[in-house]
C-alpha cells in the first residue's frame, strides 16, 4: 500500500521522536529557571511539530506537566478564582475556547451550530491566536444571539502565560468551558491549570498528537471510532470519554436541485458529482489519484460532472476537465459552498484522506454518499466514520466496485432519490434537534459530575501499530509534514529576541526579503499590523 518503504517509515517516525524530544527537554530546562514564558513557547513548537511530523506519540505528559507547572506556580494566574462547582443542573454560561476561527473547516462551523443548535444556554467564543484574520461572516451574530460576546486574547500585548492569565479571568464567569483548540495551543492548558469550571475537550483531531487531557474533564468524541484511541494511546479513563455527533445545519435546503443547478451553470438533467475537501487530502496514493479514479465514470457517462470544492484547477485537476471535455472542475476554496451542496446529485468523499464534516453535509443535503478507501481497520480512524453512517455510507476498498457503484447511481434517478432520503432521514435523527440535544445534555452532566481529573501519568506503549505506520505515510506522502526549521519560522515571534533575529535574518536569506516587523514580538506585530490591514 504504501509509497514510502515500511522500515522508512518506521525510521522517520524514530527521527520525528528524536526531535520532539529535544523540543520538549528545551522547554522543560526553561521551566527549572522559571522562564514561563520560554517555557510555553517550547511547550507549543514541540506540540505543533509532533502534530504535523508523527512521532509515535498521540499525548505527552511531559509536555503537560511543563504546562501544568507554569500554571500552578504563577500565582497571579491562579489567585482570587472561584471554587470549583459541582452541580448536577445544566451550566448557565459556556465559554468555547478556540485558537483561531476560519471561514474555512470544520471545527469553526461545529461551534456555530453547537450554539444555534443549544438557545437554551448563554454561549461565549474566546479566541488565542486569531492574529489579523477576520472573524467569520455572521459569527458577530451568532454569539450575539446566543447572549454572549466574542474575546480575542491576543488583542493586549504579551506573550503566550499572558493570554493565559486572561482567558483564566474571563472563564471564572462561566459554568463550563468547552475547548475546541489547535492541537497544539499551549494556552488553555497553562490557564486551566487550577480551574474554577468543568473543562471538556472536542476531540476534533481525533487522529493526531494533541495537548489537553490534564486539564480536561470529559473528553467528547465526535465518533465512536476514536474512543478506543483515547482510552488505550492518551490514557483517558473511560468515565471521562463521551459521545459527540458533529451538530449538522437544519433545514439547509433554500433552492431545489434543479434550481442550484441552474444557478451554478448546469443543465436540469446534468448528474452533479461532488466532494469537498482540503486539497492534500487528494493527494494520489499507489499512483491512483482521485480524478485518475473518477475518469472511467465520466467517461462512460457523458451527463455527469465532478465539482470538487479544495483543491484549485490546477496539474491533474485541469488535466482531467480537458480529458472529459470540460466536466472535471475544481474550484479552489470556498466560503460558503451550501448552492454545490444544493446542486450535487451524489457526495463522493475525498480520498486517501477522509472528510467527515464535508461527508456529513452532503448527506443531510440528501446526496447518497460513496466513499473509496485504502486504510486497513486498524487504521480506520483515516477513514472517518460516525453512528449516523452505519448501513448508510457506500464504502468500497475495491476501485472497479467503487466506480461501478457510481455509474449504477448516475444511471438510475429513483436509487439515487431512496439512498439520499434514507441518509438524510437517519442524519437528522442524529445530528440536528431533538436527537443531537441529547448527546449534548448527557455531556453536560458527565463534565458537571465527575471527580477533577488528576496528573497526567506517563502511557505504557507497545510498539507501532499500524495506524501510526499510515498516519506517518500519510503526513510523508500528502505533504502535511513540516521540518522542525518550518515550526520554528511558524512561531518565530514568540520566540524570545536573540532566537526571533536568527530566525528573522535565515528567513531574510530564504525570501531575499522580509519586512523589519517581522522582528516585533507576536503581540506587537499584530497590532501593527491590525493598523495597516485593518
Amino acid at each position: 500500500m504504501y509509497e514510502h518503504d515500511r522500515a522508512d517509515i518506521e525510521s522517520g517516525i524514530r527521527e520525528h521522536l528524536t526531535v520532539f524530544q529535544r523540543l520538549a527537554d528545551r522547554a522543560t530546562d526553561y521551566l527549572r529557571r522559571h522562564s514561563y514564558e520560554k517555557a510555553a513557547v517550547y511547550a507549543q513548537l514541540a506540540a505543533h511539530y509532533a502534530w504535523c511530523n508523527h512521532t509515535g506519540l498521540f499525548v505527552s505528559p511531559q509536555i503537560e506537566n511543563i504546562l501544568l507547572s507554569i500554571g500552578h506556580d504563577l500565582t497571579s494566574l491562579t489567585s482570587n478564582g472561584k471554587p470549583r462547582n459541582i452541580t448536577s443542573q445544566s451550566p448557565k454560561g459556556i465559554l468555547h475556547v478556540l485558537t483561531q476561527a476560519h471561514s474555512i473547516g470544520g471545527h469553526t462551523r461545529l461551534v456555530t451550530r453547537w450554539i444555534e443548535q443549544d438557545p437554551d444556554q448563554a454561549h461565549s467564543i474566546a479566541l488565542t491566536r486569531q492574529g489579523c484574520r477576520s472573524l467569520p461572516k455572521g459569527i458577530d451574530d451568532v454569539v450575539s444571539k446566543a447572549r454572549g460576546r466574542i474575546y480575542t486574547l491576543d488583542e493586549s500585548p504579551g506573550g503566550l502565560v499572558a493570554r493565559a492569565k486572561r482567558l483564566r479571568q474571563i472563564a471564572r464567569s462561566f459554568d463550563q468551558i468547552v475547548l475546541h483548540i489547535h492541537p497544539h495551543d499551549v494556552v488553555p492548558i497553562i490557564a486551566f491549570a487550577d480551574k474554577c469550571a468543568p473543562v471538556i475537550l472536542m476531540n476534533h483531531a481525533d487522529h493526531v498528537f494533541w495537548l489537553g487531557t490534564s486539564v480536561s474533564d470529559v473528553v467528547a468524541h465526535i465518533r465512536e471510532g476514536s474512543l478506543s484511541l483515547s482510552q488505550e494511546r492518551r490514557g483517558i479513563q473511560p468515565e471521562r470519554c463521551s459521545l459527540l455527533p458533529l451538530p449538522l445545519e437544519p433545514k439547509p435546503n433554500s433552492l431545489t436541485r434543479g434550481e442550484a443547478k441552474k444557478l451554478l451553470g448546469f443543465d436540469e438533467t446534468e448528474i452533479v458529482l461532488l466532494s469537498i475537501g482540503s486539497a492534500y487530502k487528494y493527494h494520489s496514493s499507489n499512483g491512483v489519484s482521485f480524478v485518475d479514479a473518477l475518469m472511467p465514470v465520466l467517461l462512460r457517462h457523458e451527463n455527469a460532472t465532478l465539482l470538487v470544492i479544495g483543491p484549485d484547477n490546477s496539474a491533474k485537476w485541469a488535466h482531467g476537465d480537458q480529458m472529459t471535455g470540460g466536466r472535471i472542475k475544481a474550484f479552489g476554496i470556498q466560503e460558503d459552498p451550501a448552492l454545490f451542496y444544493q446542486a450535487a446529485d451524489i457526495y463522493l468523499d475525498s480520498f486517501p484522506l477522509g472528510s467527515l464534516t464535508a461527508l456529513l453535509d452532503g448527506g443531510i443535503h440528501g446526496a447518497p454518499l460513496v466513499r473509496y478507501h485504502i486504510f486497513s481497520e486498524a487504521a480506520s480512524l483515516l477513514r472517518g466514520d460516525d453512528v449516523a453512517l452505519t448501513g448508510k455510507l457506500m464504502a468500497f476498498t475495491d476501485l472497479s466496485q467503487y466506480q461501478e457503484e457510481i455509474s449504477r447511481l448516475v444511471e438510475d434517478k429513483e436509487l439515487r432519490l431512496e439512498r439520499g432520503e434514507s441518509v438524510r432521514t437517519r442524519m437528522s435523527e442524529v445530528h440536528l434537534s431533538p436527537g443531537w440535544n441529547r448527546f449534548l445534555e448527557k455531556l453536560y452532566l458527565q463534565a458537571a459530575n465527575v471527580s477533577p481529573v488528576g496528573t497526567p501519568e506517563p502511557v505504557k506503549e507497545n510498539g507501532l501499530s499500524e495506524l501510526d505506520i499510515a498516519l506517518a505515510w500519510v503526513h510523508m506522502s500528502t505533504g502535511f509534514s513540516q521540518g522542525v526549521d518550518a515550526t520554528i519560522r511558524e512561531h518565530s515571534r514568540l520566540l524570545p529576541f536573540s532566537p526571533r533575529v536568527r530566525v528573522w535574518a535565515n528567513m531574510c536569506k530564504e525570501r531575499h526579503s522580509l519586512l523589519p516587523f517581522y522582528l516585533l514580538p507576536e503581540s506587537v506585530g499584530t497590532q501593527f499590523e491590525r493598523k495597516i490591514w485593518g
